[in-house]
């Protein structure tokens, strides 16, 4: 809602691409021409879409921003203290400086302020993608926020940039992908790459799949590598949640773990009865008429309440993890939910890797489970990002 008027807010994002005699009518209409011929006005320094106005076969990206009662791209693009001016005109421009009024642009000339970046990772929320979002599914103002990464790396002028998320966010009803790719084009991104990247497919213990998109300003690489041959070169048959996690079991005749990582929150009296009817029927799946009522009759996640396979790999760890009716989360072989360790091992985080930040406070169990089951797991994170290390 606007704080002053109280109306609903909505903005929507647009990429298209012009060229030809399409982009001649567009730079004619606009009348970009004398935009151009203010550039240095603009502060408006190096290269950019208004050299090339006369050049009709050299593409001009274009993102329309389509406000209904938004104030924050509101003013003047010619008043230099108009939020229209610094969000659009001046995003990221290291000529840009902070004065005593204030920032004169440039993202509030955060790369002049932070420096160098040489790699800048992100995973906008990833809930308004998810098939799993019944509500908001594809419309989601969270989805936006995909944009908003994307430029925040290019505001800070990051030589590569890596957004991830899950697969179906290329169906956003707002075209996010497509209009990131067009804002790291437009900002002169060389080279721009983008893919799903499977864990199971890498030799992971989890069936998890990831959209990657990846860019570098490096023109000219040392060497050159997409994200489908990386796929291709580490393929490597998926690994039993035995292998993750099978030597974490507890051992009878050793003290047990008591630490917040080897350790479950204790269940309701009703989840423990589920799961025991598992394990007393040898079953995977809960039946229907032990689930809850919320769960019963042609449910859609017939995972919830479900126990997972110690020859197979896990599904995929989210959030709700220590919890048995958000998945399919009942070790195969104890009554219980995995363990933060466990969930952790099947993510591919190695153990030597600290989830504690401050010593003095350390994480609280549902800490532990956002930070994980939120993770880009180690082994795709690598794999999204070698396209851009051969490069550098």
């Amino acid at each position: 809602m606007d704080a002053g008027t109280g109306a609903k807010v909505e903005v929507r994002f647009r990429a298209s691409v012009v060229k030809g005699a399409k982009k001649t009518a567009f730079v004619q209409a606009a009348d970009l021409g004398r935009i151009a011929e203010r550039s240095n006005e603009l502060m408006l320094s190096g290269a950019n879409c208004l050299s090339t106005l006369n050049k009709p076969q050299k593409e001009l990206c274009l993102l329309y921003v389509e406000d209904y009662n938004a104030v924050g791209l509101s003013g003047d693009p010619h008043d230099k203290d108009s939020n229209f001016y610094r969000l659009l005109l001046s995003l990221g421009d290291r000529s840009k400086s902070r004065t005593a009024q204030g920032s004169t642009g440039g993202s509030y000339a955060l790369a002049g302020e932070i420096g160098d970046i040489d790699l800048f990772l992100a995973g906008p929320p990833c809930q308004g993608h998810s098939n799993l979002n019944n509500k908001t599914r594809r419309e989601d103002p969270r989805n936006l926020l995909y944009v908003t990464a994307v430029a925040l790396g290019v505001g800070l002028q990051a030589k590569s940039i890596v957004i991830e998320n899950v697969p179906d966010v290329v169906n956003d009803k707002s075209d996010v992908v497509n209009i990131a790719k067009a804002l790291l084009k437009a900002a002169g991104y060389a080279w721009i790459d983008s893919g799903i990247l499977a864990a199971d497919h890498l030799g992971g213990a989890q069936t998890r799949k990831r959209y990657f998109l990846v860019a570098s300003r490096v023109a000219e690489p040392k060497a050159e590598l997409s994200i489908q041959e990386v796929a291709k070169g580490l393929k490597y048959a998926a690994r039993p949640l035995s292998w993750a996690i099978g030597d974490l079991l507890s051992d009878p005749s050793q003290e047990p773990k008591t630490s917040i990582m080897d350790t479950t929150p204790t269940l309701s009296a009703d989840n423990l009865a589920r799961i025991h009817h598992l394990f007393d029927n040898d079953l995977y799946d809960l039946p229907n008429e032990v689930r809850p009522d919320c769960h019963k009759d042609g449910h859609t996640y017939p995972s919830v309440y479900g126990r997972l396979w110690w020859d197979k790999p896990s599904q995929t760890i989210t959030t709700g993890f220590l919890t048995p009716g958000r998945g399919r989360y009942i070790h195969p072989l104890r009554p219980r939910v995995i363990s933060p360790h466990e969930a952790a091992r099947i993510q591919s985080f190695p153990d030597n890797f600290s989830f504690v930040v401050d010593p003095a406070n350390p994480p609280s169990r549902t800490g532990l489970q956002k930070w994980i089951g939120d993770a880009v797991p180690p082994l795709l994170g690598y794999a999204a990002a070698l396209p851009l290390m051969v490069r550098m």
